[in-house]
């Protein structure tokens, strides 16, 4: 069984992008309400969130804790959101497979994104065989 831990989805948050007025590089690059929004929701499974960093055109990156464990998570639109979720630990080298609170974080996560009416068409991916530019017209075929 492969881990699902990209999820991909459509949400009715504004963006939060602001475009210089050139039109050229973005000043503040898009998807941090999503990331926000996403933390309210780790608040509500008990998290501690660390401050948001900006990885420019990459995204938004969050660390947090679930139940004292740390982990990570990074959203950034592509043509639909895109948060890819990790367990930077040494488990999954060491042991093998990943840690069961990382396990358990992420079908709470699921069912929460669910569950909240912001998030819509939400699919989840293993890395591996995930392909965020593929045609929407390829997958119905």
């Amino acid at each position: 069984m492969q881990l699902r831990e990209i999820a991909e989805f459509l949400t009715d948050l504004p963006d939060g992008a602001v475009e210089a007025d050139d039109g050229g590089d973005f000043l503040v690059w898009p998807g941090r309400p999503t990331l926000d929004a996403i933390g309210q929701l780790l608040i509500g499974m008990g998290c501690e969130l660390e401050p948001v960093e900006c990885a420019d055109f990459k995204g938004w990156d969050m660390g947090f804790r679930y139940r004292g464990r740390r982990l990570w998570v990074r959203v950034t639109q592509i043509e639909r959101h895109v948060a890819c979720f990790a367990d930077p630990k040494l488990w999954p080298k060491i042991v093998g497979g990943r840690h069961p609170l990382y396990l358990e974080l992420l079908g709470r996560l699921a069912e929460a994104l669910d569950q909240d009416p912001r998030f819509h068409e939400i699919s989840w991916h293993a890395l591996k065989a995930f392909d965020p530019h593929r045609s929407e017209a390829a997958e119905g075929a």
